[in-house]
């Protein structure tokens, strides 16, 4: 927009007319022209002046054939692909009619690509149309090439520079050097720049636009007050200045705030280099991350952040923006890489198992903790040979992969401190652009942080005796448990409900001693006690035993596979009728202190015998209270007789 001044029949009052350069009408820029070389005080008469008018339009007619210039407008969005075609944004309106074949993609902005031979330019004549304060400048000077309106919601106004007044901005409307935009309140708009950049502007923002002519940098944008967001590819360099920043944006994406007294920039792909202001080196801001600078020039620390919840900021216009990122895929003549295998220590990280929180396990069985982890990766396509790929472990750690055999791209990493770690790995392209193609999250479960995590998972297993949680029980008994006794899944889930049922005051702790691990399945030696009141709240079990529990880590969480004394509550079934008692002991060789397995023991002058456990331990169920003699036996062995062993009933009073 250009604003022109004339004098009008009344000298007493100036009127400001503004044009739009683009839709430049013939009649009204001749009459421009006559107001321009002539003084208005000659042509007073109404009649006079039209057919003066007239015969202007048909002198210039004969002799200029500027009307039929093909040349597009300097002011309109394009930009050269790899084949010589042009890309223009095109509103989502526009006529369906045309000749060019928008992408089909409804309810979002659509991109088009036309035929050229020849370069924007205007005639002379038409250049002398523009004059602002009487002043004949060149419209190249004027207009910001490549930067127009691709989007428009809400109330958004325009200043042009030695103007006073904010005018309404319209769709596919471009901008002079040095103009301003301003977003009122639910004010939203997409500012397209050579069609390989994207500026999204929220609502109460102010900034500016300016081209520079420095051959590096193509646009300048300076933000007064609000918030962008900044969307591109390499090569189309932007300079933005806030208030205490400057930061050059050549591609990726970015987010930058202004409220007046602080400048805030985040980085969401690819990272950017800002330099507060007063600096003459730039730094380096990583993605991910932000940094926030306040008026007297105090930096924060760079802090990680999530960049969904950015782009949720954003998200009234995030259609736009993944539009944008289709379209520049479509026509980019880049090679996107897939990852298609990553193996870790020689197994394949799908076949890991996944905790709770998405973390790949890395298991490092019953041996000590690996020192290097050794990385493979196939790509597809395969790689050009410019082409690199870089491992960041974390935020510190960079690794490059080197082509190795059999197609895939290794690296030996060496195992960070954390037990949690992230990596990604990064395409790198001979311009030194970085995209990321793989993300994950790894844990590593040494031996030491599985006996604690067994440790914790038997605390928790506690505490749901404790509250009655039989979904939380339910879910950590593994579907295909066996016991000793032959008891399977359903067998435990039958008891639990029973004895949750008729047992008051249910308390059971475990206290685990010894840890054998083998891949993902543990077996735990423990001590046990579990206690519980009758149904009528008058007596009270207890019982103190030892027991050998199977454990399987499956989906991200230890299940009991197998428990070799049986059920929980079985022993207090066998032993229902509380006015009885219980004898049971353990048997050991004396020299070794091994348990014993298969030891006979009776009951002297009574009928009673059992045999011991794979742990050495007997158990007599409901005896009489009384006095007894017991009698152990195995062949090997001598016999060993331990007499006056009193029982008392296994019931008490509570």
């Amino acid at each position: 927009m250009i604003s022109c001044f004339s004098s009008v029949t009344n000298p007493d009052k100036e009127l400001k007319e503004t044009f739009d350069v683009r839709s430049l009408s013939v009649v009204g820029a001749i009459e421009k022209l006559i107001n321009t070389f002539y003084p208005t005080h000659f042509l007073k008469i109404r009649s006079l002046r039209k057919a003066f008018l007239v015969i202007f339009v048909c002198f210039f007619l004969s002799g200029t054939n500027f009307l039929e210039a093909k040349n597009p407008s300097p002011g309109s969005n394009r930009s050269l692909n790899s084949n010589g075609n042009i890309l223009t944004s095109q509103n989502l309106y526009s006529d369906s009619s045309s000749q060019n074949s928008p992408i089909k993609n409804e309810g979002n902005p659509t991109f088009t690509v036309l035929n050229i031979n020849h370069q924007p330019s205007y005639s002379k004549l038409t250049q002398n149309f523009l004059r602002v304060s009487s002043e004949t400048t060149p419209i190249n000077a004027l207009l910001v090439p490549g930067l127009e309106v691709a989007f428009v919601d809400g109330p958004v106004y325009v200043n042009h520079i030695r103007e006073t007044v904010w005018r309404r901005i319209q769709d596919r409307e471009g901008f002079l050097n040095g103009d301003a935009l301003k977003t009122e309140n639910f004010g939203w708009i997409v500012v397209c720049f050579n069609n390989l950049g994207l500026v999204l502007v929220r609502p109460k923002s102010t900034l500016s636009f300016s081209y520079s002519q420095a051959p590096s940098i193509g646009l300048k944008i300076k933000l007064l007050s609000g918030s962008m967001l900044l969307s591109g590819e390499n090569g189309n360099q932007i300079e933005v200045e806030g208030r205490n920043l400057n930061f050059n944006f050549v591609g990726g994406e970015a987010s930058f705030y202004c409220d007046g007294k602080s400048d805030l920039l985040k980085s969401l792909k690819s990272g950017v280099y800002y330099r507060p202001r007063g600096a003459s080196k730039s730094i380096s801001l990583k993605e991910s991350y932000y940094v926030e600078i306040d008026e007297k020039g105090k930096e924060s620390r760079q802090i990680q952040f999530n960049t969904d919840m950015e782009y949720e900021e954003f998200r009234r216009l995030a259609a736009y923006l993944d539009h944008f990122k289709t379209a520049i895929k479509k026509y980019s003549t880049e090679i996107q890489y897939r990852v298609d295998t990553v193996m870790l220590n020689g197994k394949f990280v799908s076949s890991l198992e996944t905790d709770s929180e998405g973390f790949r396990i890395i298991d490092s069985g019953p041996g000590p903790v690996p020192r290097m982890l050794q990385i493979k990766m196939k790509f597809t396509p395969y790689p050009r040979p410019d082409d690199n790929f870089e491992i960041f472990i974390n935020k510190d750690l960079v690794y490059l992969l080197k082509e190795g055999r059999e197609g895939f791209y290794e690296a030996n990493i060496i195992l960070p401190s954390f037990p949690e770690f992230n990596m990604k790995v990064h395409y790198v392209n001979p311009t030194g652009k970085k995209e990321k193609i793989f993300d994950c999250s790894f844990s590593l479960l040494s031996k030491a942080r599985k006996m604690a995590d067994i440790r914790d998972f038997l605390s928790q297993l506690s505490n749901a005796f404790s509250r009655r949680d039989t979904i939380y029980l339910f879910d950590r008994i593994s579907p295909d448990y066996r016991d000793g006794f032959g008891n399977t899944y359903q067998d435990m889930v039958r008891s639990l409900e029973e004895g949750l049922r008729n047992w008051r005051d249910v308390r059971v702790d475990f206290h685990p001693h010894t840890f054998e691990f083998k891949d993902d399945i543990a077996r735990v030696n423990m001590n046990y006690r579990v206690t519980a009141l009758g149904e009528n709240w008058d007596w009270r079990y207890d019982e103190l035993g030892s027991d050998l529990m199977t454990l399987h880590y499956q989906n991200g969480k230890w299940q009991i596979k197998a428990k070799e004394k049986g059920l929980f509550f079985q022993t207090i079934k066998v032993s229902i009728d509380l006015r009885l008692g219980i004898l049971k002991g353990r048997v050991t060789d004396e020299a070794s202190g091994h348990p014993l397995s298969g030891a006979i023991v009776r009951l002297i002058n009574k009928p009673y015998h059992t045999t011991t456990d794979i742990m050495g331990d007997y158990v007599f169920y409901n005896l009489p209270v009384g006095r007894y003699n017991v009698e152990i036996t195995k062949n090997g062995y001598g016999k060993i007789s331990i007499s006056n062993i009193d029982v008392y009933a296994t019931g008490r009073k509570y």
